[in-house]
């Protein structure tokens, strides 16, 4: 097994007069986390082109987009036990699921924490419902338009340095980073995220071309 540590220095300070030793500090913090067991890690410099966007990864086997006229029930057939079942509007298909995917319910059911993850413990054959656990107690509620992705896999480390404005979308949702500019002279702006990411697209919007590197584990 791999590990990796962290280390996050953050100081700010001011110092009128340049010869004096001793600045005034507003903050200085200084973060340590040491052995964090991570797999498949990996890293890699890339270059976008000027208003050009790249997938990185994406383990998304299936997208419920709340688009209002496809229509979901949640039902709880057993204790502790949920399905999301389609009921109608346009033809959808969640065969590729498996026993063991994760499901990321977004929006649309009631009283679903934002962005929690369910493991996935039964799919129909035909496509049209799953099953998850949970030991909190949920609302059932039919005829929603719920916002959910079905994923198979995922990152936890995303790391990113960028010499150009960029957009970060992670499991479809929208991270900005900007360069950092000293005295004139542009910086790589950096952008850390440790947390479930199962999508990842860069986007370049700057009229030059971005060169960033990323460093990604699980």
């Amino acid at each position: 097994m791999s590990k990796m540590n962290i280390l996050l220095k953050l100081l700010g300070f001011e110092q009128a007069n340049l010869a004096s030793s001793a600045p005034q500090k507003h903050f200085d913090w200084l973060r340590q986390v040491q052995s964090v067991e991570i797999s498949c890690p990996e890293s890699k410099n890339k270059t976008l082109d000027a208003y050009s966007s790249e997938d990185i990864f994406d383990y998304t086997v299936y997208q419920a987009n709340g688009d209002g006229t496809t229509l979901y029930d949640l039902t709880s057939p057993t204790s502790g036990t949920y399905r999301i079942s389609y009921e109608s509007g346009a033809a959808i298909d969640m065969s590729d699921a498996e026993v063991g995917d994760s499901i990321n319910i977004k929006t649309g059911f009631g009283d679903f924490k934002v962005n929690k993850h369910y493991t996935i413990s039964a799919v129909d054959v035909a496509g049209q419902y799953i099953e998850f656990q949970s030991s909190e107690s949920l609302t059932l509620e039919a005829s929603g338009s719920p916002v959910f992705d079905i994923y198979n896999d995922y990152k936890t480390v995303v790391y990113l340095e960028t010499n150009q404005s960029s957009r970060i979308l992670l499991n479809g949702e929208m991270s900005e980073s900007e360069p950092i500019l000293i005295n004139g002279v542009r910086n790589n702006g950096v952008f850390l995220r440790y947390s479930r990411v199962y999508s990842m697209t860069l986007q370049n919007k700057s009229a030059s071309q971005a060169n960033m590197f990323y460093i990604l584990a699980k």
